[in-house]
């Protein structure tokens, strides 16, 4: 995001009453649905705008914007990937969330159910861990990871944030830019898109979703973890991801790209 895109979205959040991330619990979106909606950069204070009637801003130091670090751990055989390539109900990933403005970190269980409910386990880490332990190990294993002793790194993806929660506390969305990846031999980066998350406990017309809409911004199947990695490693089997992927860089000029580290 350009400095001038950065003045008009801080004058834009002006009017949003602020929250730290101690002034209301996070334990509420551990069970959720989520619906991601992609835009580009330049439509996000036209969407945000007007907004503070319905949300809050949640700001976890003085700056609006958080930093966003997620490590994702995988099988030798790309087994998560796979599950999400075969559109299996019942899937997982395992990543370690990092929040460098804080120096926090957790690692994180995410399942989507065959209802399409997402899930969250998570447990804190320390920050500089960038390797599943065998506390932690353990932690994966009563959470029905099997073999989590052969979990490796597979793929680093990092970003800025905007966060909102409802005024009711009952939904959250946050905005996703300058989203860049990595599998540590090659890296790529998603240009101008922002990505809009809405976790709702169920699927509901609110504020955020009648302006999304309202500016012609469509609800999409993404996986930031799965567009990243195919696009990384085009030797894994990615027909079901590719329609998305073309969508997107026609969307934004083909600027989902890679390059060697």
């Amino acid at each position: 995001m350009s400095n001038d895109l950065l003045e008009q979205m801080n004058a834009i959040l002006r009017p949003f009453t602020k929250l730290g991330l101690g002034q209301f619990g996070d334990d509420r979106f551990a069970e959720r649905r989520d619906r991601k909606f992609p835009c580009d950069v330049e439509n996000i204070g036209d969407i945000i705008k007007g907004l503070y009637e319905h949300y809050d801003l949640v700001v976890p130091v003085e700056n609006p914007v958080s930093s966003i670090g997620t490590l994702y751990f995988d099988t030798p055989e790309f087994d998560f990937y796979r599950e999400h390539h075969r559109g299996k109900s019942n899937r997982h990933k395992v990543r370690f969330r990092k929040y460098p403005d804080t120096k926090t970190s957790f690692l994180e269980i995410k399942k989507k159910s065959p209802k399409g409910i997402t899930l969250k386990e998570r447990v804190e880490s320390p920050f500089q861990l960038d390797s599943i332990d065998q506390s932690l190990e353990a932690f994966l294993g009563l959470n029905g990871i099997d073999a989590p002793n052969d979990l490796t790194s597979v793929l680093e993806v990092n970003y800025q944030r905007y966060s909102f929660i409802s005024k009711d506390r009952e939904e959250r969305f946050s905005v996703d830019f300058a989203v860049e990846f990595s599998d540590g031999k090659k890296s790529g980066t998603f240009g101008s898109l922002a990505i809009f998350e809405v976790k709702q406990p169920r699927y509901m017309t609110s504020p955020i979703v009648k302006r999304l809409r309202q500016n012609g911004i469509r609800e999409k199947s993404l996986s930031k973890y799965c567009l990243s990695l195919s696009t990384l490693k085009p030797k894994l089997k990615s027909n079901r991801f590719k329609p998305a992927l073309r969508n997107l860089q026609a969307l934004f000029h083909a600027q989902i790209h890679t390059s060697n580290t």
